[in-house]
C-alpha cells in the first residue's frame, strides 16, 4: 500500500458538475464536502464493490465482531491534477463545470482532529483516513484492513491518479437517503477553476459564495491551446 505523503502534492483536486448538480457544487463551496456511500460511487469493480461481493465482512482491529462494509464508510474522491482533458469531460460536464482545489494540509489536519474524537461503542476504528488509491491489476478477494477496499482500484483508474478522504458513518448523516452525506472541511478550498463555458451569472453566484466562506480563495481561468493539447491557467481577480 502507497504511504501518505502530507508535503506532496501540495493541492487535492475535485471536478463538479453544474446543471442537475449546481446545488450540491454550491454547497461544497461553503466547506461541506460530499461523502460518498458505496452505492453511490461510479466504480462498481473497484475495492469496495468486490469487498460486497466476495468479503462481505471485514474484522475490525481490536474487535470482537465483524462489521458490514458497506456500513462503515463514505468516500470524497480527489485527484493530484487540474488539467486532465478526460476527468473535465467525464466529471465537469464537459468543461461546463469546474474544478475545486484542496489544500492537502487543511485536509489532513481535519483528519487528526477526527480520529483524536472517533469513538465507536462496539469496535475501534480511526474515524476518517486520507490516502491514494493503489492500482493493481487484480482486486483481491480479501482484504487485509477496513480501509483497503475504499482504496484499491484497477489500473484502468490509473490516469485519474485518486486519493480518497474517507469519513466513517457516524460522522455525517447516515440515515440520508442520497447515497452520501456532507461533512465541514472549513478553510480547506483554496482554488476554484474553471473554463469558458461556464456561464457568467453561474460565476457569478460562485464567486459570491467564495467571498463570504473563504476571501482567500484564488480563482483560475482554463486556458486550452488548440491543436497543442497543453491546458494552462491564469489568476483572475
Amino acid at each position: 500500500m502507497k504511504q501518505l505523503r502530507i508535503e506532496s502534492p501540495k493541492t487535492l483536486y475535485r471536478y463538479r458538475p453544474l446543471a442537475h448538480s449546481w446545488a450540491n457544487t454550491l454547497t461544497e463551496i461553503t466547506g461541506m464536502l460530499w461523502f460518498s456511500q458505496s452505492e453511490g460511487l461510479n466504480d462498481p469493480f473497484d475495492g469496495l464493490g468486490y469487498s460486497l461481493k466476495y468479503n462481505r465482512v471485514l474484522k475490525a482491529a481490536n474487535a470482537n465482531q465483524s462489521i458490514p462494509v458497506e456500513n462503515i464508510w463514505s468516500v470524497a474522491c480527489f485527484t493530484t491534477k487540474w488539467n486532465n482533458p478526460t476527468m473535465w469531460a467525464h466529471y465537469a460536464n464537459n468543461y461546463t463545470g469546474i474544478c475545486l482545489g484542496y489544500e492537502k494540509k487543511e485536509l489532513v489536519k481535519h483528519v487528526s482532529d477526527i480520529n483524536k474524537e472517533a469513538h465507536h461503542p462496539s469496535y475501534t476504528i480511526k474515524g476518517a483516513f486520507l490516502k491514494p488509491m493503489e492500482y493493481v491489476t487484480g482486486i483481491p478477494h480479501t482484504f487485509k484492513s477496513i480501509e483497503e477496499p475504499m482504496t484499491i482500484k484497477t489500473r484502468h483508474w490509473e490516469y485519474e491518479d485518486e486519493w480518497r478522504l474517507g469519513l466513517l458513518h457516524s460522522y455525517g448523516n447516515a440515515n440520508i437517503k442520497d447515497k452520501g452525506a456532507p461533512y465541514l472541511f472549513e478553510n480547506a478550498l483554496t482554488e476554484i477553476i474553471y473554463t469558458n463555458k461556464l456561464k457568467r451569472n453561474e460565476l457569478i453566484t460562485i464567486k459570491k459564495i467564495a467571498q463570504v466562506t473563504n476571501h482567500t480563495i484564488k480563482f483560475y481561468k482554463i486556458n486550452i491551446e488548440k491543436g497543442m493539447r497543453v491546458m494552462t491557467r491564469e489568476e483572475i481577480a
